[in-house]
């Protein structure tokens, strides 16, 4: 293929291999011919999609996706998660929030009583008469003022979920509260204008769930994928779309947040959401369409796929979005890993997620959080608060060197700006104030991306230049 360099089809492979070692050292019981047939695979899928990396960095590819990343590439953000989807792990209890003060979460209401997410939680208020408190945490939990330190910590961008509540125009969408609705997307477009910032619009709870979890707004424990509404979930993409079309600030929407969906049904949705987006006037050379592999065996099995149904040839821009954490690792796991190097040798591992999507990607969400339960939640927990510290500062600069080292990156958001004090390793916001991350290292970070830009575009040049000889 025109355009592949050893050296980088070279890294893909040994990223593939030590996947595959890792893999093999986890699986309780594996035996040694599928160890060998795993890394076998995991070897060819490298050397194809190492090839086909660089391959889209030529001429012959993605014109108007390479014009995007030479404007945008880089991006450093964070997401403003539990703002217009209440995520109640998140937001469970009142916060002290460093922009705006104590504010009263609306699952400590009476009303709320038994709430489970935001669709259960909005059908409690209303029974209650207390949709008010709703109404009161989205107009305090991010307000213009987050936009304006969020631009002084050295961040330059945003992602924003929301629930498609949000968008629709009925007053109560299927229980959710709409409220102010699109007010809210409309404000926040305004401010990351009036302060330089960059916005990806993240449809992070879709109508009839795609994964039913709270984390889209619906718990649903019968919940199966036919649940998902299609036809409503394009139509909230292009109302979006369409709205803010032409804003200077829009840089890209994500057309589903964790999707746990078949690809029978979620590459005719792609493909329908994206013709909606550029039907709507967001061009391809401004506005990213984004699909987020959701965990690495999305990376390694849907990736390839749409690769395949959705080339850059047709379907011009399309990045993907990876989420990398560490705080749930499952226990019989844990004995395997020290937390040396878990916050070190696994941070590079999966940043090589990014490399072998053979995509551009950027990391949708990353965190602080180590395991929540375990061997190393007990190990992190005996920690001196020097220590441990130490051990956040270390471990956050490990991930934006290693994230904004990777082929293909365009982009990190942190998960997420504000988060209570109990949970400091989720807020960015926080993780600024203690010293864990600087704005100085988010420097050098997006330099870093933009410097492996120039250099896959020298690559990609003096390839296409040695294809002309040839021929």
């Amino acid at each position: 293929i025109h355009g592949t360099t050893h050296t980088n089809v070279g890294t893909a492979v040994v990223a593939a291999m030590v996947l595959g070692c890792v893999y093999c050292a986890c699986a309780i019981g594996l035996r040694s011919s599928a160890c060998t047939l795993l890394s076998l695979g995991l070897v060819l899928f490298a050397l194809t999609n190492g090839a086909m990396w660089i391959a889209t960095s030529s001429t012959q590819a993605d014109v108007a996706g390479a014009n995007w990343r030479e404007a945008h590439a880089g991006m450093i953000g964070t997401n403003l998660g539990g703002w217009l989807l209440l995520e109640k792990w998140l937001v469970d209890r009142g916060q002290s929030s460093l922009g705006s003060g104590k504010i009263v979460s609306p699952f400590e209401l009476t009303a709320a009583k038994g709430a489970i997410d935001e669709r259960s939680l909005s059908i409690g208020l209303r029974a209650g008469g207390r949709l008010d408190a709703l109404d009161a945490w989205r107009d305090a939990y991010v307000t213009k003022a987050d936009f304006k330190e969020i631009r002084l910590a050295e961040l330059d961008s945003v992602r924003i979920p929301f629930g498609w509540w949000i968008v629709v125009g009925s007053a109560a969408p299927d229980g959710f509260h709409r409220g102010a609705g699109l007010r809210y997307l409309d404000d926040a477009m305004r401010w990351a204008e009036e302060e330089g910032l960059k916005v990806i619009l993240d449809l992070h709870g879709a109508p009839g769930s795609q994964n039913g979890r709270q984390t889209g707004g619906h718990e649903a424990k019968g919940w199966t994928t036919d649940w998902f509404d299609v036809d409503k979930s394009v139509e909230v993409v292009r109302i979006v779309a369409e709205r803010y079309a032409f804003s200077s600030a829009l840089v890209g929407i994500t057309l589903l947040n964790e999707p746990e969906l078949p690809l029978r049904i979620s590459i005719p949705f792609y493909k329908r959401a994206y013709d909606a987006v550029r039907a709507a006037g967001c061009a391809p050379e401004r506005v990213a369409v984004i699909v987020n592999l959701y965990a690495l065996d999305a990376v390694l099995r849907d990736g390839w796929v749409l690769q395949r149904e959705m080339p850059s040839t047709c379907y011009p821009n399309l990045v993907y979005d990876i989420h990398l954490y560490y705080a749930f690792l499952p226990s019989w796991m844990q004995p395997l890993l020290s937390l040396q190097s878990l916050t070190t040798t696994a941070v590079w591992l999966q940043a090589m997620a990014v490399y072998i999507s053979g995509r551009p990607s950027l990391i949708g969400e990353w965190s602080l959080r180590l395991p929540f339960s375990g061997p190393l939640s007990a190990d992190l927990n005996s920690l001196s608060a020097e220590r441990r510290n130490t051990l956040l500062s270390d471990f956050g600069q490990r991930q934006l060197v290693e994230y904004s080292e990777q082929s293909g990156s365009v982009g990190m958001f942190f998960w997420t700006w504000n988060a209570p004090a109990h949970e400091a390793a989720w807020s960015l916001q926080r993780a600024l104030t203690n010293g864990w991350l600087q704005p100085g290292h988010i420097k050098q970070a997006r330099a870093r991306m933009r410097a492996e830009l120039r250099a896959i575009s020298a690559d990609s040049h003096r390839a296409y230049a040695a294809s002309c000889l040839i021929y």
